[in-house]
C-alpha cells in the first residue's frame, strides 16, 4: 500500500527505529501514529504492546523533537476525540497533526463535546487561512520560496516550532534583500544628484 517504494509503515519504521533514547514500545507508537497521521486516518497499524521488558534501539542523545512528542502524544488521545479530530480534519481537507497539536497542547478533556468540536473547527479554519496565505507569499528568491514550501511542510505535520523557525530564516532573507535594494536606491540617486 501506499504510492512510494515503501509502504507507509516500513517508512516510518526505517524513520523511527534508529531514534537516539526511544525504547522499542515508543518507536513502535511513533512509526503507528505517523502511518495514522499521513494516511489522515486511513491506516492504524496494529502495535503488540506485551514485550517483555525494556529495550532500547539506540542511546539517548538529547529530546525528542516536537513532531515525535506530538506523534507520541496522539497515541493517549480517546476514540471519541479521534473521531471527532479526524472528522473536523476531512471536513477542512486538512492533515490530522495540527489538530492534535491544538487538541493535546490545551487540555481538553474538561470540555463538552460540543466545546471539543468549536475548538477543533476553530483550529481548523486557522490552518486553512495561514496555509492559504504562505501559499499566496510569493518570492523571486528560490531559496525564500524553497523555506516556505518547507515550513508549510512542517505546518503540516504539526511542527509548529519547526515552521515559525524556517519561516523566520525566510523573513531574514528578505530582510537582508530589502534592505540591499534600499543602500542601492539611495546610492543611484545620490549618484544621479
Amino acid at each position: 500500500d501506499g504510492t512510494g517504494q515503501n509502504s507507509p509503515f516500513t517508512t516510518a519504521l526505517t524513520k523511527y527505529l534508529g531514534t537516539d533514547g526511544l525504547e522499542i514500545r515508543s518507536v513502535l507508537t511513533l512509526v503507528q501514529q505517523e502511518v495514522y497521521d499521513l494516511s489522515r486516518g486511513k491506516q492504524l497499524p496494529y502495535v503488540e504492546s506485551g514485550l517483555p521488558k525494556l529495550f532500547f534501539a539506540a542511546a539517548a542523545k538529547q529530546q525528542l523533537p516536537e513532531r515525535e512528542r506530538l506523534l507520541l502524544a496522539m497515541a493517549d488521545v480517546t476514540p471519541e476525540m479521534r473521531g471527532e479530530v479526524e472528522q473536523v480534519a476531512s471536513d477542512a481537507d486538512m492533515p490530522l497533526a495540527p489538530l492534535y497539536g491544538v487538541l493535546i497542547s490545551s487540555d481538553a478533556s474538561h470540555l463538552s463535546a460540543d466545546s471539543l468540536n468549536a475548538r477543533l473547527r476553530e483550529a481548523a479554519d486557522a490552518f486553512v487561512k495561514v496555509r492559504g496565505e504562505m501559499r499566496t507569499l510569493a518570492s523571486d528568491d528560490p531559496q525564500v520560496t524553497e523555506l516556505r514550501r518547507q515550513a508549510e511542510e512542517q505546518l503540516s505535520l504539526g511542527a509548529f516550532d519547526g515552521a515559525r523557525a524556517i519561516l523566520a530564516k525566510a523573513a531574514d532573507i528578505d530582510n537582508v534583500s530589502r534592505n540591499a535594494l534600499k543602500a542601492n536606491f539611495v546610492n543611484r540617486t545620490l549618484s544621479e544628484a
